[in-house]
């Protein structure tokens, strides 16, 4: 069964671009297009990994990353921000509020593969083909 990612992004294109790169990877990847619904999303299902945007409209990722840790469903899911902002400020704005990773946008395939693969401990994550060999 594959592990489900819920991605918080208001940007379509933004969202679209890491969703595919998450399917290629055999993620199950899920999209929300604020910090509500979003946050709605949690309340209803599993994830097992959320990235989340820091500059959202209406709410922002640092108060979202508050309210999923006052969730007893949500408060044990690893959170990666992923911002345009990627000044050493918010780098450690982003490690003091609890989130697992940070991630500086345009995200390419290699970095999310790397990131996933520590965050989620597992070294089994990868974009190339399995050849079959021991």
């Amino acid at each position: 069964m594959a592990r489900k990612v819920l991605f918080i992004e208001d940007s379509p294109a933004n969202a679209d671009i890491i969703s595919y790169r998450l399917r290629r990877l055999g993620f199950e990847a899920f999209k929300a297009a604020d910090g509500f619904a979003g946050l709605e999303m949690v309340k209803q299902q599993v994830f097992d990994l959320i990235l989340l945007d820091y500059m959202l409209p209406g709410i922002d990722g640092g108060e979202i990353m508050k309210r999923l840790q006052q969730m007893p469903a949500a408060k044990d899911i690893p959170v990666v921000m992923i911002t345009a902002d990627c000044s050493g400020e918010r780098e450690r704005m982003a490690l003091e509020l609890g989130f697992a990773g940070f991630l500086c946008k345009p995200v390419t395939s290699t970095r999310l593969e790397q990131m996933l693969r520590i965050v989620l401990d597992d070294e089994t994550i990868s974009s190339r083909p399995r050849t079959g060999r021991s």
